[in-house]
């Protein structure tokens, strides 16, 4: 097992050579239903390249009949989901589970001392054992290189396999896929920007940036203080105006954007509250709720099953006018049901719950 995964890693990424390993045993429970399988990835914020773990595997210890408790994975997955993540890299948790982008699931049949080996995003699921009375036993463990994977420029044959797997442009080559490969910049495009700016934008007051199809980038100039502009752009370089919103808010006095899966959230805040907007094409805006005595607010997921025990789902972090030295705490499932959950224990005021507009 350690030489497969060395070379797949190559000597340039040495890693832990002693797993943590869990038994993910899967009990016989013929009462239970055999639920379609549903894809899935790992971490609570996966993103396109290893962000800590770049190998799973799976050593089993104990036969694997169909329906008897298998792994199941959906092969070629990463390769379909590279695509919709280049062009909105913070999407994984709602790209995985849909079929156009999971593609087949298969079982893993497995004979005791099989091993499997999986990518990062490789999509996959577990399954409930409703046909071997034998309890499946196998041993889960994640492997990281001691360093980033950067496959960078490097020509494809001196690639190891861990940086073909992970590189936009080898996968470009190799399978066709739209990855948004960008040409490097010349030397006088990136002068050019960085000596004269970027051009008619006035003096630019709030700002907030997002990586959704390019970059796309909100504005708020001192010119026009109650109109938010957006500029894109595909490499930080050449920028398009796409135009004003004017949500008819009043004079703005901050800006935050966050994405998690296909949602993006945006809070505004206003002279006299905070009030949050969701997107999924930065065209159509949704209004999800209004929160007063707010001086500013940032929108979060919260992943309740590993980083956090208390706040969980949609997270709003406020500072009111009246305590600019406390950061108070919402969340709820829904955006409009955010404020809903009882306080943070940092918290010394109570939290307020979301005015949901009409």
């Amino acid at each position: 097992m350690l030489g497969a995964i060395g070379d797949l890693f190559g000597s340039e990424y040495p890693f832990e050579s002693i797993p943590v390993e869990r038994d993910m045993a899967r009990p016989h429970q013929p009462e239970e239903s055999w639920p379609p399988p549903r894809a899935h990835v790992d971490d609570a914020y996966p993103i396109i390249m290893p962000n800590g773990w770049a190998i799973g595997s799976f050593l089993f210890l104990t036969p694997v009949k169909s329906r008897g408790g298998a792994f199941i994975c959906f092969p070629g997955s990463p390769w379909r989901y590279r695509p919709q993540l280049a062009r909105q890299y913070l999407a994984a948790k709602d790209v995985a589970p849909m079929g156009k982008f999971s593609g087949a699931h298969m079982e893993f049949l497995a004979q005791p001392g099989d091993l499997l080996l999986f990518h990062h995003l490789m999509g996959h699921c577990g399954s409930s054992n409703v046909a071997d009375p034998v309890t499946r036993h196998a041993l889960l463990s994640r492997w990281h290189p001691d360093h980033r994977i950067i496959p960078g420029r490097k020509p494809f044959d001196q690639m190891t396999v861990i940086e073909k797997a992970n590189s936009a442009r080898y996968l470009n080559h190799r399978l066709g896929l739209e990855l948004s490969v960008a040409d490097k910049p010349t030397g006088t495009d990136a002068e050019t920007v960085l000596k004269d700016g970027m051009c008619g934008l006035g003096r630019i007051q709030l700002c907030a940036i997002l990586h959704f199809d390019g970059v796309q980038l909100l504005i708020v100039n001192e010119a026009e203080p109650t109109i938010i502009r957006r500029q894109s752009s595909q490499d930080l370089l050449h920028w398009r105006d796409a135009g004003p919103i004017d949500f008819a808010l009043g004079e703005i006095h901050s800006l935050q954007l966050h994405q998690y899966g296909m949602d993006v959230i945006l809070t505004v805040r206003t002279e006299a509250e905070l009030v949050l907007l969701a997107t999924r094409d930065f065209a159509t805006w949704q209004e999800l709720g209004r929160v007063s005595d707010s001086a500013t607010g940032t929108p979060w997921f919260a992943y309740a099953k590993y980083p956090t025990k208390v706040a969980a789902g949609n997270t709003l972090f406020t500072v009111s006018e009246r305590s600019p030295d406390e950061v108070v705490c919402r969340w709820g499932e829904r955006w409009e049901d955010a404020g809903m959950q009882s306080p943070s224990p940092f918290e010394r005021q109570p939290a307020r719950a979301f005015e949901t507009s009409p």
